[in-house]
């Protein structure tokens, strides 16, 4: 069961967050516009590092503050003091955002691979592994308000299972096998907000333990 943006005419998530991909939908997107997998994520992705500051007991992904990069050091500085000892981080591969925030694929409201689409936006808003009041976090999306309401329950599921089998294919592979082709320029995000652009040597520095 998939959201179905178009019927309801929304692309409000396309121009608030950066759109994660799974190595599974690479071929998909690729060949929906007739490019080889290196060249559709060289024109059109970016590595993606998401940090989360880590909570009680240290998880198997998190990094100790003092082997960040200075400049993601510096700044998380600006929304922490002290600066947590440990952080979450979850990397992955990202679409790019245009000059106004959006998506790249974004263009006049609508998806250019919409038939591609990432199960992120598929699933979409149903994608957190919290559990929240998705009305009051989402106040924006259409899909929330449709009747009879799409279960919720259901869709939680299929993306946390897709996910969670990324990333222990990466822990276990490798990050770079895992995707075989990677971007040359990445950002670091906070809890999904950007907080700076970084080099693709950064990256890989950072993620030792993938």
């Amino acid at each position: 069961m998939k959201v179905n943006c178009i019927g309801l005419d929304c692309s409000e998530c396309c121009g608030r967050y950066w759109i994660t991909i799974l190595p599974k939908e690479l071929g998909a997107q690729a060949r929906l516009l007739k490019k080889s997998e290196k060249k559709f994520v060289e024109q059109n992705c970016v590595l993606h590092l998401n940090l989360f500051p880590a909570q009680g007991t240290v998880s198997k992904l998190a990094v100790s503050s003092v082997f960040l990069p200075k400049k993601i050091a510096s700044k998380l500085k600006m929304h922490f003091e002290p600066l947590p000892s440990h952080f979450i981080v979850l990397p992955s591969i990202a679409f790019k955002r245009g000059k106004k925030g959006a998506c790249i694929f974004l263009s006049k409201n609508l998806c250019k691979i919409y038939k591609a689409r990432p199960r992120q936006c598929e699933l979409f808003p149903f994608i957190s592994i919290e559990k929240i009041d998705l009305e009051s976090e989402y106040p924006f999306c259409k899909a929330l308000k449709e009747k009879p309401r799409i279960p919720r329950v259901l869709l939680e599921k299929a993306q946390l299972l897709d996910v969670s089998k990324y990333f222990e294919t990466a822990a276990k592979n490798g990050f770079e096998k895992t995707w075989r082709v990677l971007p040359k320029k990445g950002v670091a995000c906070l809890e999904n907000n950007f907080l700076c652009n970084i080099s693709k040597k950064e990256f890989l520095g950072l993620i030792g333990f993938f």
